[in-house]
């Protein structure tokens, strides 16, 4: 290693051995910092970036520590008496107005920021709670914010398995999801029984979904072939006032817009659902968006509840318009619904694709009636489950993963319990 890197290290590895608070861990953290940042860019060699992080570690846990331990600095508003001598005239006629003591110091005053304070404190619990997992951001396996997601999904788990296993039998008497493949379960599905089928396949662009990236990279007629089996499949199963919903991505709208066609339906919107973000592109433009189908299999007759994708009018909301129809008017066929980032509180975990609620609620409500059966022949997590349920639907969901399966039932579980 490079003996200045080691020297520097080796003494903020002392002052750590002496720190006496948190602002005495901060200074060594800074140390450790910059010598790991100068070896990287000297590129000098792993030992070298190794030493300066896993000291830098050392010393931000040290730092959580101590601030978990510190009393906490609620300000001085209000909590302070008159003290002695406070707010009384001195001979030479001036005022005292010093406090009767010294609050405690805030973050700011030992030179701490609240993400680095959070993330020491983060470490400080990793190392207390998880070893293992603090052993591997010391070792730059894994990042702090790695971590906590790791817990976070960890706990998340937790919940999800415990809020299941707290839930009665009854609970899943109106759902089943059903481990299989969709072909052969959607056979199974009584002819006409569901009114509403929701269907978010496979886009065929290599997602994992459980069977590797490969299995989700057919060539376009095999991919299409299978998509034309299954719309002919939910053909036969939807009631004659049923509906169909087919959720995809751009690279095969066009072709899934002639197979729904193809199958017997009849396309009564195409609807765009924009996802208020998407991975940006550097040389084309961002993928925010994705197609919703919404089909009939009787383009006469279906079950249209229009209340629940119902909003007030511009002339309503905006401009105060008394020709304005005062019961609202329908969405439009671009619907704003932001797509659920790793932190949202509906996220669950090991889940690649997750839909959030926001989407399904509207659908299931303005295409069902209580008590109707709801189909998702790719059920994933589970969210046009959980949907149903709590607008009183039947629903059977369809999983070819058995993981995904069982986390999807647990998920259920959890919903139709806290729902009760």
């Amino acid at each position: 290693m490079n003996d200045l890197i080691v020297a520097k290290v080796d003494r903020a590895r002392m002052l750590l051995a002496e720190a006496r608070d948190a602002a005495d861990a901060k200074k060594v953290a800074d140390i450790a910092h910059a010598a790991e940042v100068y070896a990287k860019r000297q590129k000098l060699s792993d030992e070298a970036i190794d030493y300066a992080r896993a000291v830098k570690v050392d010393a931000m846990t040290l730092m959580g520590e101590m601030l978990k331990a510190a009393p906490k600095n609620e300000g001085t508003k209000g909590k302070l008496g008159p003290g002695p001598g406070r707010g009384k005239k001195a001979e030479n006629g001036s005022v005292n107005k010093e406090p009767p003591f010294s609050p405690t110091p805030k973050l700011s005053d030992l030179g701490i920021g609240k993400k680095e304070s959070s993330d020491a404190q983060a470490l400080a619990q990793l190392a207390k709670d998880k070893p293992d997992l603090h052993a591997k951001v010391k070792a730059g396996e894994v990042t702090i914010p790695q971590a906590r997601r790791i817990v976070q999904r960890e706990e998340k788990r937790e919940e999800l398995k415990a809020k299941a296993a707290a839930a009665p039998a009854e609970a899943a008497d109106s759902w089943r999801v059903v481990h299989g493949d969709c072909l052969a379960e959607l056979a199974k599905l009584r002819k006409g029984s569901a009114r509403l089928i929701f269907a978010d396949p496979p886009y065929n662009i290599g997602i994992d979904y459980g069977e590797g990236e490969k299995a989700d990279l057919l060539p376009d007629g095999e991919y299409m072939a299978w998509a034309a089996e299954w719309l002919r499949l939910c053909h036969t199963a939807l009631a004659g006032d049923g509906s169909l919903w087919v959720l995809i991505g751009d690279e095969y709208a066009a072709e899934y817009g002639v197979a729904i066609k193809g199958a017997g339906f009849t396309v009564r919107a195409w609807v765009k659902w924009y996802e208020t973000f998407g991975v940006n592109c550097p040389n084309n433009f961002n993928r925010c968006s994705r197609h919703l189908f919404y089909c009939v299999k009787d383009p006469r007759r279906f079950v249209f509840n229009a209340d629940a994708v119902n909003r007030p009018s511009d002339r309503q909301a905006k401009y105060g318009d008394r020709r304005a129809d005062p019961g609202g008017k329908i969405w439009d066929d671009v619907w704003v619904i932001p797509r659920l980032v790793g932190t949202a509180k509906e996220r669950i975990p090991d889940f690649p694709t997750q839909l959030p609620l926001a989407l399904l609620r509207p659908i299931v409500g303005c295409c069902t009636e209580p008590g109707d059966l709801v189909v998702d022949p790719f059920n994933g997590s589970g969210t046009t489950g959980v949907a149903a349920a709590e607008a009183g639907r039947r629903y059977v969901g369809i999983e070819k993963s058995e993981r995904f399966a069982e986390l999807a039932r647990q998920r259920l579980l959890a919903a139709t319990h806290e729902g009760a």
